[in-house]
C-alpha cells in the first residue's frame, strides 16, 4: 500500500519548498523496513502535493494496520478536507 501512494505523488517538485520530506527517503525507509517513518515521508509530500483521497486511503490503511491511531485519525481528516473541497 505504501508503494502505491508513492507511485501516486506527482514529478514535479512539491508546492511547498521548505518541505523536508522526499521521495528519496520514502524510498531508503522503505527498503529498510522502516514503515512508520516511509509513511511519515509520504504524509509530507501529500501535504506538499495536495493528494487525492485514494492516496491518504492508502496511508490510512496503513496506519491502522500498524495501529497508529493518531496518524489514522489525521488522515480521516484529510480524506474529510479532499471530499468538502
Amino acid at each position: 500500500m505504501l508503494r502505491e501512494a508513492g507511485s501516486m505523488l506527482p514529478t514535479a517538485a512539491p508546492a511547498v519548498a521548505e518541505n523536508v520530506c522526499t521521495k528519496t527517503a520514502f524510498v531508503e525507509f522503505l527498503e529498510y523496513n522502516e514503515f512508520e517513518l516511509a509513511m511519515e515521508q509520504l504524509e509530507g509530500l501529500g501535504e506538499s502535493y495536495k493528494m487525492p483521497v485514494r492516496f491518504w486511503s492508502l496511508l490510512l490503511a496503513c496506519a491502522k494496520i500498524m495501529e497508529l491511531q493518531t496518524s489514522a485519525a489525521y488522515y480521516e481528516r484529510q480524506i474529510a478536507a479532499c471530499r468538502n473541497s
